[in-house]
């Protein structure tokens, strides 16, 4: 079955103005990397709009993100500030929430010192800030959900929901159209404890930072994504293990493990990443803190 005539038996849209060779079907891909699937205020702080943006859709795009893998990377970022800005002024909370990565005091695990700093991994430099300025100069053409969804097919590719951003912030029904066509998901969110994430359950994983938050999550549904400090990581994974968890397969714990076996070292990406660990709201995984910051976690 070709690209166009599986847009058709389900209704969706092989419009010509977003998709290259509609007509030969077979080999269709998306005209534009990037999409806007939604633009509108945020539902952790209605004060704030927000837009979240569908990226890396060209199937013929090499330049993924080396820790997922080759995935549709979906942003959610201030309409009309820069991100960077968003974070030295505190506006990203609309955007992230309770998130305890976001930048404030922080007291280092090992020394005791205290600083301002964000433990966040994500690269506010690189494709987050480069999806903003690329919006304002128009270069993002917004679609609805029900269009982002057919681009999501032809793409053919897994979807990470929310790359930079909480899911939680953008209306559910927006990603229920994503995924209703999703050929598989990963998605994190620290909104857990909040009634409007209840739509979430199942879907994304609870961002946990501590064994409370993992017993509290489980007891209530959420499949967990539990970070724990990178200092004496071993001895608190097995206590992870003790408690139901599985490692993640892209710490470098199993790496470190492999090379003591005298065994060659391996890359899994989340794409890769095995059914029964895959991020999509019913594990329970554990990893080490990582990212520039991780000492701060």
């Amino acid at each position: 079955m070709t690209a166009r005539e599986y847009l058709n038996k389900f209704g969706m849209d092989p419009n010509p103005a977003l998709f290259t060779n509609v007509h030969n079907g077979k080999h269709m891909k998306p005209k534009y990397n990037s999409y806007c699937m939604y633009t509108g205020w945020s539902q952790l702080d209605p004060r704030h709009n927000i837009i979240a943006v569908m990226s890396n859709c060209q199937t013929n795009n090499e330049d993924y993100n080396i820790k997922t893998g080759d995935m549709l990377q979906t942003y959610i970022i201030m309409r009309d500030v820069h991100p960077q800005d968003a974070i030295d002024t505190g506006l990203d909370r609309c955007i992230c929430g309770r998130c305890p990565h976001m930048k404030g005091w922080k007291k280092h695990i090992i020394n005791g010192k205290v600083k301002m700093v964000r433990t966040c991994y994500v690269n506010i430099g690189k494709g987050v800030a480069s999806i903003y300025e690329s919006w304002h100069r128009g270069n993002i053409p917004l679609v609805s959900s029900d269009v982002a969804a057919s681009i999501q097919v032809v793409a053919g590719k897994q979807t990470r929901i929310g790359s930079y951003g909480d899911p939680v912030a953008v209306p559910f029904p927006i990603w229920g159209d994503l995924l209703r066509h999703s050929l598989g998901h990963r998605g994190y969110t620290h909104q857990w404890r909040s009634w409007i994430a209840e739509p979430f359950k199942g879907i994304l994983q609870a961002s946990c930072d501590n064994y409370t938050d993992q017993i509290d999550a489980e007891r209530a549904g959420w499949g967990t994504f539990t970070v724990l400090p990178e200092h004496d990581y071993v001895n608190r994974r097995h206590v992870a293990y003790s408690k139901g968890m599985k490692q993640c397969p892209s710490d470098r714990f199993i790496n470190e493990m492999r090379t003591c076996r005298n065994m060659l070292p391996m890359h899994t990406t989340c794409v890769s990443c095995p059914a029964s660990l895959q991020c999509d709201g019913d594990s329970h995984v554990v990893i080490r803190a990582h990212g520039p910051a991780a000492k701060w976690v």
